[in-house]
């Protein structure tokens, strides 16, 4: 099976190297979140109730799959929350803090529309 949630990490990490040395620091923080949100979809869960869990030699740990329409599911989820809380922000006057929101709104668009036409 196909692991599109790597791939997209992959593919985040090169654009997020590339935002940081255009000094463009939300496309930075939109990348990183991103990728941590993909890296905690994909978590599996841990059972905490029994003995501690010690792995020799490797740090890695089992990731659930993320099938590619789940992986534009959680993108756009993320999208229409920022536009929600700037739509929010706008109502309680907050321009420049609804104005930040639409703009990580904006790239979070423009990664999806690239995953749509490329690698997914």
């Amino acid at each position: 099976m196909i692991d599109y949630a790597e791939i997209m990490r992959r593919r985040l990490r090169t654009s997020l190297i590339s935002a940081r040395k255009a000094c463009d620091d939300i496309s930075v923080a939109e990348y990183r979140s991103l990728i941590a949100l993909l890296d905690n979809a994909s978590a599996m869960p841990v059972d905490l109730s029994g003995p501690s869990l010690q792995v020799q030699g490797s740090a890695d740990v089992p990731r659930k799959l993320l099938g590619r329409e789940e992986i534009l599911e959680l993108f756009r989820q993320e999208h229409d929350e920022r536009i929600k809380a700037a739509t929010e922000y706008r109502r309680f006057g907050k321009d420049r803090e609804a104005d930040s929101l639409v703009t990580q709104a904006f790239v979070i668009e423009r990664i999806l529309e690239e995953c749509k036409q490329e690698i997914l």
